[in-house]
Formats: structure tokens, C-alpha cells, sequence
């Protein structure tokens, strides 16, 4: 017989949808008890209509046996709030509940005689003690508990029998042995079905975890590539993957040089410092809820306003290009680097922006003339001297800001000459 957690999902997963398992398995016991003493305090005014109408004795002999019965189920509810329920704890409460009811048969047959015993509410009790267990997730254990009942309930049959006469049983006929036969039967019918409804549960635990853990393995590996609002964005499959069109900030950094750096030096020392370059200036970007769109080799193009909309996304872009700026510094220290220098540009304005790409391979990016300004003006730091230009439009997104205006420069498609200014100060941006 497998085991309903052994389907797709790796080993990790297993073990982790068996960690579940055994914590609901606890839960359910506890229930289970919770549930058994409500029922014995319901059966108290039943008890003493016993005692009036049939026998006192009677009456004290089924008291006492709640009372046992009440500090079996005590016992698991403690075990369950103080950590120490164990499997085995509830395999022993099963075999007590599922015997609970015959006991009762053979109280209520020695003072009220075997037919009274035989017809009497206890017999009722099998079906939901073997449902019930169900909440302890062990398929095996609800169809033992199936088993147990029609065992405990046979035996008691068997036990009473030579106490019914020829004329009782003809009489009623549901007391013969066929028909007890039959409602054991159907005991144990009922246990097959907990056990179907245990597999059933158990796979889909199994599935469950299997899938979540694929889902985060998947947003791990995307998170690799991309932000984790890109990549949740993606995974949603929302609206905003089929594009529209948003007020954003785009902002184009390059490192200075970098090819001739690159070909006189090694390349897994390139590639090292790349990564540490890109890891520290990726970070500025996502403290200020930017996403970085795209690395380009010797730099990167980044984005402030998406996916998300926000207000401020020029202040935020310009915060983290003077964060990425103040980072330069120890760069160079850490590499021993002297000559790394970047420059970065910014500008506002609105852009297209989804998914671009077919069926098989996409990319979350920003199209327009706002990208394309962007990047324009990043290479004029070249031209000014500059590490950080912003365009005129960014500039009066700003606010109050330590820039300068370094001078107006020519845009193909455009009438009038862009506005490009250097920011130099942090204090006026801060959050």
C-alpha cells in the first residue's frame, strides 16, 4: 500500500507534507477529545433519566464509566497543549473510543436486559467515533477503528445472544444474526470510507506543498533575474502584464571604461567585480522600490513607478542614483581600482510598460521616448564632466534640490532642446 504523501514532490517536500501531517494529526486529537467531553456532559441528563426509569446502579456504573472515559480524553488534551502526543497515544485512545460503546451495551444488558442493551442509543455511536477518527490523517488507523467497532459490537451481539429467545428474535427480527452481521458490515464499510477520505486528504497535502514549494522554488529563480515585484506580477499573470501606459522614472547608469578595463584584466576578476559592482548598486535601486530592468553588460537601465504606481517615483530614483554615486568610492577601495567612474541618467515621463516578447520568452520592460531620453542622457556625462544628469522634467518632480543646470541639449523627434541639470545633493531628497 503506498503512502498517499509519496506523489511528485521531492523528498524536502515529503518531509515537510509529513511535518504538516503529524501537527494536524495532533489537532485532530485534540478535537476528537474536545468533542468527547462535550458529548459526555451532553449525556449527564441522559444518564439520570436512566437512573429514574431503570436502575440507579445503572446509573452509577455509567457515571463511572464517563468519568474514565472524560480522563482518557483529558489526558490527550494535555499531551497535545504540553507537545508530547505521540502516534501511539492515539492509536491507544482509538482502541478505548471505538470499545466505549459495547461497554455501555453490556451495562445497559445487566440491568435492563439484552434487547434493551441491543436497541439502545449506543449503537449509534460507532458510525461518528469512526469519522471522527478521520481528523487523526492515519488512513490505517480509521479503517482499524472500522474494524474495532464492528469487532467490539459483534462480540457484544455474541456475548447477549443466549439471552434472546426464538420468540424475541422472530419477533424483532432486526436482533437476528444476519442483521448484526450486516451492521457490522456496514461498520466496516464506514471505515473504508475514512480511510478513502484520510488518502484523499493526505494526497492533497502532498500536492499542496509540493506546489507551494515549486511556486516559491519558481520565485526564487525569477528573483535571480528580476525583482520580487516583477516576478510576483508575472507569476499573477495580471493585468499589468499585457502593458499600459504609467508615469515612471527611468534611470540609465554606465561604468566608465569598462571595455578597456576589461580586456587587460582577467576575466574571472572581471566578472567578480561585476557581480559585486551590480549586487551593491541593484541594492540602492530596491532600498528606494525600484526595479532593476535590465543589466547591459558595463550597466544597467532601472525603473522607478512600476509595478507598482507611486507619486514620488523621481524622488526615489534620485535618492538611489546618489546612493549609487556615494557608493563608488569603496568600489574602487575594495577592487583597488582606482579609475572606476560611472554616470547616470534620469528622466520622467511616461512609457509603455508589460511584457514584450512571444510565447516561449519575455521580458517586464519600459518602451518610449521617456527610456530612450534616459539613456541619452546618461552619455552626456561624458560631455558635462558629470556623474549625475537628471532631464528638466525629472528635475521639476524634484522639488527643492541641490542640482544645477549644466545646459540644454538637441533631441531627435523633439522641437525644443532638453533641460539637463546635475544633482549633487542628498539632504533636500531625503526620505
Amino acid at each position: 500500500m503506498t503512502d498517499p504523501l509519496e506523489n511528485r514532490a521531492s523528498e524536502d517536500d515529503r518531509t515537510l507534507a509529513q511535518r504538516l501531517v503529524r501537527e494536524r494529526e495532533a489537532d485532530g486529537a485534540r478535537r476528537i477529545a474536545l468533542l468527547a467531553l462535550v458529548a459526555s456532559a451532553a449525556s449527564l441528563p441522559f444518564v439520570a433519566g436512566v437512573g429514574i426509569a431503570i436502575s440507579a446502579e445503572l446509573a452509577r456504573r455509567l457515571l463511572a464509566l464517563m468519568a474514565g472515559f472524560a480522563v482518557v480524553e483529558g489526558a490527550m488534551l494535555l499531551l497535545v497543549r504540553t507537545g508530547r502526543y505521540r502516534r501511539r497515544h492515539g492509536t491507544g485512545a482509538v482502541v478505548f473510543e471505538s470499545s466505549l460503546p459495547a461497554m455501555v451495551e453490556l451495562l445497559d444488558a445487566a440491568h435492563g436486559g439484552a434487547v434493551y442493551a441491543l436497541t439502545s442509543a449506543p449503537f449509534v455511536l460507532y458510525g461518528p467515533i469512526i469519522m471522527l477518527t478521520a481528523l487523526r490523517l492515519r488512513p490505517r488507523l480509521v479503517l482499524g477503528c472500522g474494524v474495532l467497532c464492528a469487532t467490539w459490537r459483534l462480540l457484544a451481539y455474541l456475548l447477549l445472544r443466549p439471552a434472546l429467545d426464538a420468540a424475541t428474535i422472530e419477533s424483532l427480527p432486526s436482533l437476528s444474526l444476519a442483521n448484526e452481521v450486516q451492521r457490522c458490515t456496514y461498520l466496516v464499510l464506514t471505515g473504508v470510507a475514512g480511510w478513502g477520505v484520510c488518502r484523499s486528504l493526505l494526497g492533497l497535502v502532498g500536492d499542496l506543498v509540493a506546489s507551494v514549494r515549486g511556486e516559491l522554488r519558481v520565485r526564487s529563480l525569477l528573483g535571480r533575474h528580476m525583482t520580487r515585484q516583477v516576478a510576483d506580477l508575472l507569476l499573477a499573470g495580471g493585468p499589468g502584464t499585457a502593458g499600459r501606459q504609467m508615469g515612471i522614472t527611468v534611470l540609465f547608469l554606465d561604468i566608465r571604461s569598462f571595455t578597456s578595463f576589461a580586456e587587460r584584466t582577467e576575466p574571472g576578476r572581471v566578472l567578480a567585480l561585476l557581480n559585486d559592482f551590480y549586487a551593491v548598486m541593484a541594492a540602492a535601486v530596491e532600498a528606494n522600490e525600484g526595479i532593476v530592468n535590465k543589466f547591459l553588460g558595463d550597466g544597467l537601465m532601472a525603473i522607478f513607478g512600476a509595478p507598482m504606481e507611486c507619486a514620488d517615483h523621481a524622488r526615489r530614483a534620485a535618492r538611489a542614483a546618489l546612493q549609487m554615486s556615494a557608493e563608488v568610492q569603496p568600489l574602487r577601495e575594495r577592487w583597488g581600482v582606482p579609475a572606476l567612474e560611472i554616470g547616470i541618467g534620469l528622466h520622467s515621463g511616461d512609457a509603455v510598460v508589460g511584457v514584450v516578447g512571444d510565447e516561449t520568452r519575455g521580458e517586464y520592460t519600459a518602451i518610449g521616448d521617456t527610456v530612450n531620453l534616459a539613456a541619452r542622457i546618461e552619455a552626456l556625462n561624458k560631455e558635462y564632466g558629470t556623474r549625475i544628469l537628471a532631464s528638466g522634467e525629472t528635475l521639476a518632480l524634484l522639488g527643492e534640490v541641490d542640482a544645477r543646470v549644466v545646459g540644454q541639449t538637441a533631441v531627435r523627434g523633439r522641437d525644443r532642446p532638453v533641460t539637463v541639470a546635475e544633482i549633487r545633493g542628498a539632504r533636500p531628497l531625503a526620505a
